[in-house]
């Protein structure tokens, strides 16, 4: 039915369709759950109709949020999902080398400050 579903926590996953960009966000809380002694709250799912050619990458905060650069800030998500959607016609293994060429260049010699995870799907 071309149709997938996707549940999210704390973050939201990027649809690229051609040349169009969209994001389908998660819920406001960790898979963790809260620690104030409230229930936890159920995920929902998110379904989208996926065509064709259509990719979705799904990923934790560690690349965006990474310090680096000339003034020691954030990498950005604005900035990521740009690296992302301008590679978006480039196999998957040369997207992965040019976002480990990328990460490398922001964090210069410091020490990383996350764990990273990067998945992507061409349907």
């Amino acid at each position: 039915e071309n149709r997938i579903q996707v549940s999210l926590a704390n973050h939201r996953a990027f649809l690229i369709r051609g040349d169009e960009e969209e994001y389908i966000d998660g819920e406001i809380f960790s898979v963790g759950g809260n620690f104030s002694g409230r229930a936890v709250n159920p995920f929902t799912n998110k379904e989208c109709i996926i065509n064709h050619g259509d990719i979705l990458y799904m990923y934790t905060d560690g690349f965006h949020d990474e310090l680096g650069g000339d003034s020691y800030a954030k990498y950005g998500s604005n900035r990521f999902a740009e690296l992302l959607f301008e590679n978006r016609e480039l196999s998957f293994i040369d997207q992965v080398e040019i976002l480990n060429n990328e990460y490398i260049m922001w964090k210069d010699r410091r020490k990383q400050t996350d764990d990273i995870l990067v998945w992507g799907i061409r349907f």
